[in-house]
């Protein structure tokens, strides 16, 4: 994976990838599943990440010459304090993923691993898309 030469704040090394300068890049955006599908009682919540989404798409068009890739990941419910919050009963939870992949919800690893992973060269011909890391969810 190609590293940025400077390591100074984060705000900085985006504007070095937008200026073009570099000739290469990758921008990772998340909105969610939620992007990707419509979830009832929060059309807001949806709504923005339907938005992020098509700025995502929108960007990689936009930079496509200067070399720098623009990709979503999508991550179903992922296993971390916010998902317990917002489902604190267990049962349900465990409910809520009896259709996914091993039976559990993603893990924020899994989700740093697919981070890693549209960084990387090996997604080198990916830009525009959204990746989805859902355990089989339906969306």
């Amino acid at each position: 994976m190609r590293q940025f030469p400077h390591s100074g704040a984060l705000a900085f090394e985006v504007g070095e990838v937008f200026s073009g300068r570099l000739g290469f890049g990758a921008i990772v955006n998340m909105p969610s599943g939620a992007g990707l599908i419509g979830v009832p009682m929060m059309a807001a919540n949806s709504a923005s990440k339907h938005a992020v989404l098509g700025l995502t798409k929108s960007a990689a068009a936009e930079h496509l010459s200067a070399g720098i890739r623009i990709n979503a990941i999508c991550p179903a419910g992922i296993d971390t304090p916010m998902l317990a919050g917002i489902i604190p009963d267990d049962e349900i939870r465990a409910g809520a993923v009896a259709g996914h992949l091993g039976g559990k919800h993603g893990t924020p690893a899994e989700v740093a691993a697919m981070i890693l992973f549209a960084c990387s060269d090996d997604a080198g011909y990916s830009t525009g898309v959204e990746f989805k890391i859902n355990g089989g969810a339906a969306f």
